[in-house]
């Protein structure tokens, strides 16, 4: 089990229900490949979306410098809060990949780990 805390980063604003499904799908995944996921999708239901944009950018910021890596979903190019969050993760020195690219390192650990 790696262990590893996640932030999963990508766009939100403009797409539809605010991009929620993705990022339950990208969560899923990583979960089901040992990864512990901090999602900005669950923080907005939380909060029910009353937190200005600036507010949830710096819950993101917080919640960055709990992660071990950053985990991208497509389209996070467009998004400038996942242009601030990976930002973030570099300047602290923390690996930046998309998602599938974390989901295909932790098979490579998994199977030299057997």
């Amino acid at each position: 089990m790696s262990g590893r805390v996640l932030y999963l980063s990508g766009p939100m604003t403009g797409y539809p229900n605010n991009n929620l499904a993705a990022f339950d799908h990208a969560e899923e995944l990583l979960t089901n490949a040992d990864y512990q996921v901090i999602s900005p999708a669950n923080a907005a239901r939380i909060t029910a979306w009353e937190l200005t944009w600036t507010e949830y950018m710096q819950t993101a910021i917080r919640a960055i410098y709990q992660a071990d890596g950053l985990a991208l979903l497509p389209g996070w190019p467009g998004s400038k809060g996942a242009q601030i969050e990976v930002t973030v993760a570099t300047c602290r020195g923390i690996p930046v990949a998309p998602v599938a690219d974390w989901l295909r390192r932790e098979y490579k650990e998994n199977e030299e780990w057997r």
